[in-house]
């Protein structure tokens, strides 16, 4: 069942005031508030639009992850049939355009372990030669996504055979070049995928500066491909976060060429497509947040080469006495996320307050480390956040100085999370019995007891 839209094309019923010039989205994204967005978002449609007769058959129902997210018949990726089954030209997905490039993207539903053959063959008819993948294969529990590639050796997946050559590891990614060839065919094909972890289901990442810098690992590589088959994306349903990524792969594009974007009229186009692309308001929030983001900041990376340059020119002061260095911190202080209140409540509980040594210093809950090993009457909260280093996530556990009753909180803290290094930044105060305790004397070691063990303290010396 599908709503019919008649003769009116749906790029067609959008309200021009949309767009959105580059010179002015900071002033129009300050008026864009979460209500104004939230009822942009509401006019999207909420089912069918277009007619998806193959997902609907009884023979690929069970192909479909969601019953309620089908590929259009329209833009949907018709696969070589098989001998004998009139029905294996199925697979849930669709062509996506990106910026001024038809057919640029496939957004894929995640392969299930009785798909999983048919998204390769997929990938061998496109000959596409990336793929993004923007969600772990299990997540709470859950399985997402069939692991479609190995770990080591070969594995067969019907008539493909897939070898990972390597895995590079980064922050919140990883890159896997895999090798794949059809039984009995001397033609030998590559793919590298391209895997981002720090996606949430129905969720949008912690950190957008992750997100773009990940696709712009993508888009390296699409340079040097350029020419071959599209790019396949898939989450688990292949329209939230899939959604959101295309939209801001194609939203980066346009600001480039036009200098202007139009997040509403992207979505509601890519929705002619493939139903509920964006599929969650947060998602379509994280688009505009992204785009100002970026477009307010600008390119930061440097090149190490570059890297002198750079400084010199950050550090020359313009007309109002200000170097580029100082107002690339007022802009960062400007962009700072609006605190999520049920995110602090833990910090702010009256048990926990006293454990704060500056009360609009607090730890969120979705970045700090819960203790395990508490002792009795306390409880699992400690004033110390996750920061990811540049391979790592949560390589830093970023914390204040101790007070006299969250000393023993730090050491369980340390137990909890197997430190073996701590750095300490600030100079030990001489009417501090904690700071004392903690840093001793230069020349001895300290035992420390918590509940469950006991620690000794080295020392290293500053030089």
């Amino acid at each position: 069942m599908y709503e019919n839209t008649d003769d009116d094309h749906l790029y067609g019923n959008i309200d021009q005031s949309t767009e959105i010039p580059v010179d002015d989205i900071f002033e129009v994204m300050k008026l864009k508030t979460r209500d104004v967005l939230k009822a942009e978002y509401q006019k999207f449609p909420t089912v069918f639009v277009c007619p998806c007769e193959a997902g609907q058959k009884r023979e690929n129902k069970l192909k479909n992850r969601f019953q309620n997210i089908m590929p259009y018949d329209h833009s949907r990726i018709v696969l070589d049939l098989l001998p004998g089954d009139p029905n294996s030209d199925y697979v849930n997905a669709n062509y996506i355009d990106g910026f001024k490039r038809p057919r640029a993207f496939i957004a894929a539903q995640g392969p299930k372990p009785n798909t999983v053959k048919d998204f390769w063959r997929m990938i061998w008819q496109v000959h596409t030669p990336q793929i993004v993948m923007v969600t772990k294969t299990v997540e709470m529990g859950k399985q997402k996504c069939e692991q479609y590639w190995a770990d080591e050796g070969v594995k067969q997946f019907g008539e493909i055979e897939v070898t990972t050559l390597d895995e590079i590891q980064g922050q919140d990614y990883f890159v896997r070049n895999l090798k794949y060839c059809k039984v009995g065919e001397p033609a030998v094909r590559t793919v590298k995928q391209f895997h981002f972890t720090g996606w949430p289901d129905h969720g949008v990442p912690v950190d957008p500066t992750a997100l773009v810098k990940f696709r712009e690992e993508v888009k390296k590589y699409q340079s040097q491909v350029q020419d071959q088959g599209p790019i396949i994306v898939h989450c688990s349903a292949g329209v939230g976060r899939t959604g959101t990524f295309i939209a801001l792969d194609y939203l980066f594009e346009q600001v480039l060429a036009e200098g202007k974007i139009d997040i509403y009229q992207l979505v509601q186009g890519m929705r002619e497509s493939r139903p509920k692309m964006v599929q969650t308001m947060e998602q379509y929030y994280f688009i505009h947040d992204v785009m100002l983001e970026e477009l307010h900041c600008g390119l930061t990376s440097i090149p190490v080469q570059d890297f002198a340059t750079r400084l010199r020119k950050l550090r020359r002061r313009n007309k109002s006495g200000l170097t580029k260095m100082e107002e690339e911190f007022v802009i960062l202080n400007l962009m700072l996320p609006e605190i999520d209140e049920s995110s602090i409540k833990t910090a702010l509980e009256p048990i926990n307050i006293e454990k704060n040594r500056v009360r609009n210093i607090v730890a969120g809950n979705h970045c700090r480390p819960y203790l395990v090993s508490y002792v009795k009457d306390s409880t699992d909260y400690i004033n110390a956040v996750f920061i990811d280093g540049y391979q790592r996530q949560d390589a830093y556990i970023v914390t204040q100085m101790p007070l006299p009753h969250t000393v023993v909180d730090f050491w369980s803290m340390l137990f909890d999370q197997h430190c073996a290094t701590i750095v300490m930044l600030n100079e030990a105060n001489e009417d501090s019995k904690v700071e004392n305790t903690i840093i001793s004397n230069v020349f001895s070691w300290t035992l420390f007891c918590t509940a469950h063990r006991c620690w000794l303290l080295k020392p290293i010396l500053e030089c």
